[in-house]
């Protein structure tokens, strides 16, 4: 009778450490070859636990968290796992985030805006970073929560975040209306409503500006992700704002809104300042394909000598 007894004590000496794990890991890691955990050469898979640095070697490594967020990181990437949020520090990493799940990068927090989003992202330097969007759309913010831009299927961002204490303008370009009262403006590059404090802007009221000013990191708006106390205004074009006014319940005065558009369209602006933070449009990918590869090569190139 007491040998059974031994045995089951020993028995759950043996699994009892296992099953601890089991509860403990928050996903799984997986890999055609090598990865490090931890500085340790793992082959094949791991339980992902909270805390850990995975470092893709040879071979992509592949991480899926039990909410659903999946990461999938190119040779020589490098990702610190949490239970809501991965803290990618070096490479490129293929995404698909669920609600709630965030990932921090180069000083940016990337979160999906719905349910579900999956493009990739590229630490190309500590400052820099490059988001695409192939399904559903990614918010940008920086490290003070304040939201930077907006990424939208088949597009790609690169951000570039300001030295601390370097207070930089915001340059914002798009249809100036009203909403709720407010002067807003429909960013072309962050894709951003943003609401706009100053004076000058009443004279361009439905026409495609270009603002300067500074944000105010601290001021909450009913009708923008961002307030801009306005330093300048610069008119791009005349009208053509109509069909976005009314898609954004904005408003436009009713005789520019018919105005016709000009014959040479307006360059569309190809980089901004958000907050003071750089943001530029990188790529747009009819469809998202393609916006991988446009990614891994800039990242290529970034490392050339």
């Amino acid at each position: 009778m007491k040998f059974p007894a031994l045995g089951f004590i020993v028995g759950l000496c043996i699994v009892g450490p296992s099953a601890t794990l089991a509860e403990r890991g928050i996903g799984v890691i997986s890999s055609a070859g090598d990865f490090l955990l931890d500085g340790r050469r793992v082959r094949g898979t791991a339980t992902l636990l909270p805390g850990v640095r995975v470092q893709a070697l040879g071979a992509p490594s592949r991480l899926v968290w039990k909410s659903g967020t999946e990461l999938e990181l190119s040779p020589g990437s490098a990702v610190i796992a949490h239970a809501d949020r991965a803290v990618v520090q070096a490479g490129l990493a293929r995404l698909r985030l669920v609600e709630g799940f965030s990932v921090e990068a180069a000083g940016f927090q990337v979160r999906g805006s719905g349910k579900e989003a999956a493009g990739e992202l590229a630490v190309v330097s500590k400052p820099v970073l490059q988001v695409a969007a192939l399904s559903g759309a990614f918010r940008v913010f920086d490290s003070r929560g304040l939201l930077l831009a907006e990424v939208i299927p088949g597009a790609a961002l690169q951000l570039e975040a300001q030295q601390p204490g370097l207070q930089l303008p915001s340059v914002v370009s798009g249809c100036l209306m009203r909403k709720q009262g407010r002067f807003v403006l429909y960013d072309e590059v962050t894709r951003l409503v943003v609401e706009l404090r100053g004076t000058g802007l009443e004279k361009e009221w439905g026409n495609r500006v270009q603002v300067v000013g500074t944000t105010d990191a601290a001021a909450t708006s009913p009708v923008g992700a961002q307030v801009i106390d306005v330093s300048s205004v610069t008119r791009l074009s005349v009208g053509g704002c109509g069909a976005l006014a009314q898609s954004l319940g904005a408003e436009v005065p009713a005789g520019v809104a018919a105005a016709p558009k000009p014959a040479q369209p307006a360059p569309q602006p190809r980089q901004g300042m958000s907050a003071g933070a750089k943001v530029a449009i990188v790529a747009a990918v009819a469809g998202g394909a393609g916006a991988g590869a446009f990614l891994a090569t800039q990242k290529k190139e970034t490392r050339s000598p």
